[in-house]
């Protein structure tokens, strides 16, 4: 198996960001089952991704893909919004950057059977997103949820 956790795609302007840190928390998030693709795209791109696969007609942060059937290594793919990203960041007082990594990792444990469904279950993403930021060299955040539902179309 390739040491590569995630392989980023881009639909729009590329910015930096720190690919080692993004591979450990990836690695951590989906452990050694493979890989993921994450798609980075723009309001508008994630949106036909929202209406196309979930019948919601906005943009939303991140999209989950789950892998189904024969993948070669690949559990998943990922679609995230760098504009709704930026928002979010903004929202928050974060980086951009920090704003990614918490939206890969929320994503990425998506795609390995997580879900925030009930309070219950985002304390137990929530804390898991943590865990695997603190070894990828990011500050944990005790007050992260997903924002998606104050980005408006």
């Amino acid at each position: 198996m390739s040491s590569t956790a995630l392989v980023l795609v881009w639909d729009v302007e590329p910015i930096p960001l720190p690919t080692d840190a993004l591979q450990r928390l990836v690695r951590c998030a989906i452990g050694s089952k493979g890989k993921v693709v994450c798609l980075v795209t723009d309001d508008q791109g994630i949106r036909s991704l929202n209406r196309d696969h979930r019948g919601i007609d906005r943009p939303t942060d991140v999209l989950s893909f789950p892998s189904t059937g024969p993948t070669r290594g690949q559990v998943g793919d990922l679609a995230l919004s760098l504009e709704t990203a930026s928002r979010q960041a903004k929202a928050r007082g974060v980086s951009l950057e920090r704003e990614v990594a918490s939206l890969i990792v929320h994503g990425a444990l998506h795609l390995v059977g997580f879900d925030d469904e009930t309070e219950a279950d985002r304390e137990r993403m929530l804390a898991e997103m943590n865990r695997c930021l603190a070894e990828a060299g990011y500050e944990p955040d005790a007050d992260w949820h997903t924002m998606d539902l104050a980005v408006t179309a």
